[in-house]
């Protein structure tokens, strides 16, 4: 009813929007027809779809978040030797910059 009320603002949509509006009337049309038992089955298949999709972009995030924490771990770790470099070519005696790094003796030497 919403459509034909207001088909002057349909008039001006362009044609792709038109297009998408009466393809989701379309489907409310094609549901709305449904018997009960095939409604339940739609609406069953529907929320399984829904929770699908729901799962798959939770797993998403969680794995941005994690990849992101590693990031940060590498970055850190990789600032840590680069300011450790910096102190020991600063002539800076490595028990200062095992403290001051986190570093071991064994790992400033290496660098």
């Amino acid at each position: 009813m919403y459509i034909l009320k207001n088909m002057e603002i349909l008039d001006r949509m362009p044609w792709a929007a038109q297009n998408a509006v009466f393809q989701r009337l379309a489907e409310v049309a094609e549901v709305s027809k449904l018997s009960k038992e095939e409604r339940l089955q739609y609406d069953h298949a529907l929320k399984r779809y829904r929770d699908t999709v729901n799962a798959m972009t939770g797993a998403e995030q969680k794995g941005c978040a994690e990849g992101r924490a590693e990031g940060e771990t590498i970055g850190a770790e990789k600032a840590r030797r680069e300011n450790a470099r910096t102190m020991k070519a600063d002539n800076m005696p490595v028990e200062l910059i095992a403290k001051y790094t986190g570093l071991t003796a064994e790992e400033i030497a290496t660098l």
